[in-house]
C-alpha cells in the first residue's frame, strides 16, 4: 500500500538544509534524540554517497511531497512518517517532533485535517523524546486540536 501511495505522491522534494531525519530516529549507529556524528546540521550528510541504506531508504511525507511546504521538518520542529505498512490501513502517521516543539504541533497542523477514502480522520502519535513509553496523541475528532499525552500501552 505505501509504494501505491507514494507513486501517487507530488514530485519529491529535496532536503536542502533540512537535516532533522539525522537527529530524531534511532539507528543502528546512533541514539533517538541525538545528532548522528555524519550530519552536518543545516547542510546535510558529510557522507551523503555513501550514507547507509536506512537513510537511503528514509522518506518523510515533506519529502515525499505528500504535506504543505510550510511543513517542511526543520522549521517546524516534526516531521510525518507511515512507521509501518499497516499505518495506511489504520489511517495512523507518526510524528517524530523535538522535545522542545512538540507544543507546537497543534498550532501548526491545526487547520490540516487529512481524511482518508473512507471518511476517516488520520490520526497522529507522537514521539517527543528518547523514552519509547511517552507518546502523545493528536486526534482532532477525540480531543480537538490538543495533543493527548499518555504511556505507551494506555487505554484511551
Amino acid at each position: 500500500m505505501f509504494k501505491e501511495v507514494v507513486q501517487h505522491a507530488r514530485t519529491e522534494r529535496d532536503c536542502g538544509d533540512c537535516s532533522l531525519c539525522c537527529k530524531l530516529p534511532r539507528t543502528d549507529f546512533k541514539e533517538e534524540y541525538q545528532w548522528c556524528k555524519s550530519c552536518d546540521v543545516g547542510n546535510g550528510c558529510k557522507i551523503y554517497n555513501s550514507r547507509p541504506q536506512v537513510c537511503k531508504d528514509f522518506k518523510c511525507l515533506w519529502k515525499l511531497g505528500m504535506c504543505e511546504e510550510r511543513l517542511k521538518p526543520n522549521k517546524v520542529g516534526f516531521y510525518i512518517v507511515p512507521e509501518k505498512e499497516e499505518s495506511w490501513e489504520d489511517a495512523v502517521f507518526t510524528i517524530y517532533a523535538e522535545t522542545h516543539r512538540v507544543d507546537n504541533i497543534p498550532k501548526v497542523m491545526g487547520d490540516i485535517r487529512l481524511v482518508d477514502h473512507t471518511g476517516r480522520t488520520w490520526i497522529y502519535v507522537i514521539r517527543y523524546n528518547a523514552d519509547d513509553n511517552d507518546l502523545a496523541i493528536y486526534d482532532k475528532d477525540r480531543f480537538g486540536n490538543k495533543l493527548k499525552y499518555v504511556k505507551r500501552g494506555d487505554i484511551l
